[in-house]
């Protein structure tokens, strides 16, 4: 504060000798006052903070020498004080430690340009033996360094001599310390993963065994980007794609992993690898790791991780496959629960088809109907009833994304519907439409289109139509669906045959020949019920031996 107010006087001071002497003059005197009041306010407030150390002190010395040259330089009076310039720094180096080899230059220098700018007789001998005095005078006052090196001995007594071998035990605690090192850390390793099954049976128990949730939470307690999981088939050679969760790429969300048929661990994670690595697209940093999990030998599934810090990939991998084997079960037992789940639907399903096509008096309300019951029950990306018209197709009802995937397929005798209805209608089932020869991959990548069936709706007149469904996932339409689709397709033309029939009934008196031709077949058993036909994939109409 001293020092502020000491500064604030001499500034007033230099005001007041303007004014009344005219010396230096006014109009530029005032401007270097207020620039001096100004960074000696800023100084104030680092010193106020203890903020102010040597090299602050040190800027503003060099500026209060310049400071002093230009006024001194203004009144005429430089060539006789220019010496003047040399008291800042000199204050500076002696009550806060700044650095004279530092400020003695620009000092020296100061005086020179202030000459310059507002002098009349330029560079006179005065003025430079007094500049080469301030530079002279600032580089002897250069302080040495101090070094303080402090040593300290301490002394440790030994029991035994130098040259006495160490004890036993000594090495029993060093192997105690050893064992029980290693037993905290299993500990804490068995603690982390019973603390991470408790929380995905918890999630299973609370979401009804699905297999997305558990997916969802098994990434939200690794802590990783994005996680896929992938079930083998019921075939044995395919795993099919079952969860995806967070970041992962995009195209391995739908895309299935053909297995050899006695393919080891080791190459089961180097196809996921170069699966993931040629899926992901070049700007995508992501770092992954894959699990293969396993019930006494027998693969049931594969884990994958995904995320963008290579250590954390490392790190997470270690914990995933502790988990490998309860997973595993847990996986297994979820499966199994959605399995006897997905006979029970298709029961309830197979019944309420049977009681919607009860009642209606058209096609296209009964496809409807149809569709909506298969729409609940299997949940596919995309689901239609088409009717044939000659070689055209009109779509009765569909849900899902809008798709005509028969036109796209190409069979041997013919292409499109054409040449499906010249094979003879046959039922078509497509796992994999990115690698089939039936339907064009490009078709199949750009509609994102994994697996295709096409189910062909018969009666008793011919072919109705067909029933397609696709998903997005290859290998998608599993065993128990085709299951349910064909069933759903005989039922459904079961059903055509009960509506065509009533639209032929006659109604109104009947002559003598009608009446006694209608009691003669009502006296007939009946011969007509619906059986497999010739072919694996195809339902016909057909007469027992008894009839």
């Amino acid at each position: 504060m001293v020092e502020f107010a000491a500064r604030f006087i001499l500034g007033t001071g230099v005001l007041l000798a303007s004014g009344l002497l005219g010396r230096p003059s006014f109009d530029p005197a005032w401007r270097f006052v207020a620039f001096f009041i100004a960074y000696s306010a800023m100084g104030f407030a680092l010193e106020r903070r203890n903020m102010k150390n040597p090299g602050s002190a040190g800027i503003i010395a060099v500026l209060d020498s310049g400071v002093v040259a230009f006024l001194l330089s203004m009144s005429g009076l430089l060539p006789t004080f220019g010496l003047f310039a040399l008291l800042p720094p000199a204050y500076a180096a002696f009550r806060y430690g700044s650095d004279p080899v530092s400020m003695a230059p620009i000092a020296s220098a100061w005086i020179l340009v202030a000459s310059n700018f507002f002098g009349s007789g330029g560079w006179t001998t005065s003025l430079l033996v007094q500049a080469a005095g301030i530079l002279g005078i600032g580089l002897l006052g250069a302080r040495k360094p101090v070094v303080h090196i402090v040593k300290e001995v301490v002394e440790v007594e030994s029991k035994g001599g130098p040259s006495e071998p160490l004890s036993q035990d000594y090495f029993d605690l060093r192997e105690k310390y050893r064992e029980l090192r290693d037993h905290s850390l299993d500990l804490e390793r068995r603690t982390k993963r019973d603390r991470i099954l408790v929380q995905l049976n918890e999630t299973l128990t609370e979401n009804g065994d699905d297999l997305e949730e558990l997916a969802k939470k098994l990434r939200e307690t690794l802590g990783v980007d994005g996680l896929t999981f992938h079930s083998m088939t019921q075939s044995r050679g395919t795993l099919v794609v079952q969860a995806v969760t967070g970041d992962v790429p995009t195209n391995l969300a739908d895309t299935a992993l053909r297995v050899p048929e006695f393919a080891s661990e080791w190459q089961i994670k180097s196809s996921f690898s170069n699966l993931a690595s040629a899926l992901k697209s070049s700007e995508d940093s992501q770092h992954s790791h894959t699990t293969v999990l396993k019930i006494k030998g027998r693969i049931v599934g594969v884990v994958t991780i995904f995320d963008r810090i290579r250590h954390k990939v490392a790190d997470t991998a270690e914990t995933i496959n502790d988990l490998s084997e309860a997973l595993a079960a847990l996986v297994r037992r979820t499966e199994r629960t959605l399995a006897d789940r997905r006979r029970t639907r298709q029961a309830e399903t197979l019944h309420s088809l049977a009681v919607v096509t009860q009642g209606v008096d058209s096609a296209p309300s009964l496809c409807a109907r149809i569709v909506r019951e298969l729409a609940e029950s299997l949940k596919p990306d995309h689901l239609s009833i088409s009717m044939l018209e000659g070689e055209a197709t009109t779509v009765l009802s569909q849900v899902g994304s809008t798709f005509r995937a028969l036109d796209h397929m190409t069979f041997p005798m013919g292409d499109g519907v054409a040449g499906w209805v010249n094979q003879g209608h046959p039922e078509v089932l497509v796992s994999d439409a990115r690698s089939s020869e039936t339907m064009s991959r490009d078709i199949a990548i750009k509609q994102r289109i994994g697996s295709v069936m096409i189910v062909p709706i018969l009666y008793e007149e011919g072919p109705f139509g067909f029933l397609t469904v696709t998903t997005n996932r290859v290998h998608g339409i599993d065993d128990a669906m085709v299951e349910t689709l064909r069933l759903s397709g005989a039922e459904l033309g079961h059903a055509l045959g009960r509506l065509a029939m009533e639209s032929k009934k006659v109604f109104g008196l009947a002559t003598p020949s009608e009446f006694f031709r209608s009691a003669d077949l009502s006296l007939r058993p009946p011969c007509e019920s619906w059986r497999p036909g010739c072919g694996p994939h195809s339902l016909s109409m057909g007469c027992s031996a008894e009839g």
